[in-house]
């Protein structure tokens, strides 16, 4: 692992055998004094910039770690893996020394490659090999939209600090930008199934649209996003 002086163009210098195989990812913390790395051995790591001390090692999942992302505020860690989970970290509290990591499982159906966290650690986008693009609400641990346009493994995602746009890379050859906006105003109605239909439906009571995919083992729901977001809201 080397670390550069873009000012100058310089490397500065060299963290030897922080891990026993290939790191696959790695990122500064949000107050830049450490450097978070996962590798295909299984392993995510934190490891202090001064003193090249390892400060944290995590052994969760039960393959290659491909990815990892940190909220701004450092409090969330997210780890991504070939076993196709997610992870989540609570660094404020540390639960996850005792209890260990929050899973997310029912999403992706191949290796997932990687992940990006908005600013405010709440939404989550995740690319797998499936060629899925999956956005996860945090606090609720669930899939909040699935994206799936691209016809091969996704490589890499991105999400504009505002939670905006996602921006993914494909081997499709392919990069693809996503307006969240836009696909706030037409929610998908996801749950985990065999998809064969997806529909634009016209809710009769609030007459605003909104996509539904229907499969072979759910029922459709009987109202639109918008009636459900907001009888929650009321109660």
């Amino acid at each position: 692992m080397n670390l550069w002086d873009l000012r100058c163009q310089k490397k500065v210098f060299s963290i030897p055998d922080i891990h026993q195989k290939t790191p696959t990812c790695c990122l500064f913390t949000p107050n830049g004094n450490c450097i978070i790395t996962t590798s295909t051995d299984g392993s995510t790591k934190c490891t202090d910039l001064r003193s090249l001390r390892t400060l944290l090692t995590l052994r969760d999942h039960r393959n290659a770690v491909s990815s990892a992302a940190i909220a701004r505020d450092g409090k969330l860690l997210v780890t991504t893996s070939w076993d196709k989970t997610v992870h989540l970290y609570d660094i404020e509290t540390g639960n996850y020394r005792r209890e260990g990591p929050q899973i997310l499982a029912d999403g992706h159906t191949g290796s997932i490659s990687s992940c990006d966290i908005d600013d405010n650690g709440i939404y989550l986008a995740t690319g797998g090999h499936d060629k899925c693009v999956i956005l996860w609400d945090t606090e609720k641990r669930e899939v909040k939209l699935c994206l799936k346009r691209h016809t091969d493994w996704i490589n890499d995602v991105h999400m504009t600090k505002d939670g905006k746009w996602i921006l993914t890379a494909s081997k499709d050859r392919l990069i693809r930008a996503w307006n969240m906006e836009v696909i706030e105003r037409l929610p998908f109605s996801y749950l985990p199934g065999n998809e064969q239909t997806v529909l634009t439906l016209k809710c009769p009571n609030c007459e605003k649209n909104f996509i539904q995919t229907t499969t072979s083992d759910w029922r459709r729901r009987p109202k639109c996003l918008f009636c459900d977001l907001d009888a929650k809201t009321n109660n």
